[in-house]
């Protein structure tokens, strides 16, 4: 993968003011899809505060499950690493919802 610069180095999880780990709970019925919308309405509202964050889903996180001491009922779903954006693109403006109504 080194045409498209995909490296297991992950700087972004050194670099990052908070990380943010959020788990499922394994036992619950549709852990992974409720915890997934979960996630979805915490990057609207990161992006509503100005802050912005990447998705990591490490590809084993025994580890990481390991080191920072998260029992087996629970699933690493993702990473985050949330700070203050390096690129300086404007929001972009919300559609009116006319135009998806008719």
């Amino acid at each position: 993968m080194k045409e498209k610069k995909i490296s297991w180095r992950k700087p972004f999880l050194k670099n990052s003011p908070a990380i943010v780990v959020v788990l499922s709970f394994r036992k619950a019925p549709y852990s992974t899809q409720s915890t997934w919308l979960s996630i979805g309405y915490f990057l609207l509202a990161l992006e509503e505060k100005g802050l912005a964050t990447v998705t990591y889903t490490p590809p084993n996180s025994e580890e990481i499950r390991k080191h920072i001491g998260i029992q087996d009922e629970y699933k690493i779903e993702v990473i985050m690493p949330v700070g203050y954006s390096n690129d300086k693109k404007d929001k972009e403006k919300r559609k009116p919802l006319q135009e998806f109504f008719i």
